[in-house]
């Protein structure tokens, strides 16, 4: 201790260092967080002009517009259809069986028509 420094001095310098690491660690992680927001709100334009410019295909065309409305209802009624096998079928194990089966065929023929 002959050099003037007290183990005090040492826990004071120490504890300086330290604040001033956790200021430049909090500015980093402002500028990291900012760049994060950045990246979210790009990616939720891009989002929106994808589905525009897919939007804007769509109502150009009639077919592709009577595809796109035909295949959303298939879709929700195919996801009823299941709903409904799960309920029907969770106690009946044959009568499940033969719900699987036609949604099965119907995904056969689904399956044909996409060759």
């Amino acid at each position: 201790m002959c050099s003037g420094e007290t183990p005090e001095r040492r826990s004071y310098e120490t504890l300086s260092e330290a604040k001033k690491q956790a200021g430049a660690n909090a500015v980093i992680l402002s500028r990291a967080e900012r760049a994060e927001a950045e990246l979210a709100e790009a990616r939720r334009q891009l989002d929106a002009v994808a589905k525009a410019e897919s939007a804007s295909l769509v109502n150009q065309n009639g077919d592709l517009a009577m595809f796109n409305v035909l295949f959303s209802q298939t879709q929700e009624q195919v996801n009823k259809m299941h709903g409904l096998r799960l309920k029907l079928g969770k106690d009946d194990g044959e009568l499940d069986g033969k719900l699987k089966a036609a949604i099965s065929a119907l995904a056969d023929a689904v399956r044909r028509c996409a060759e």
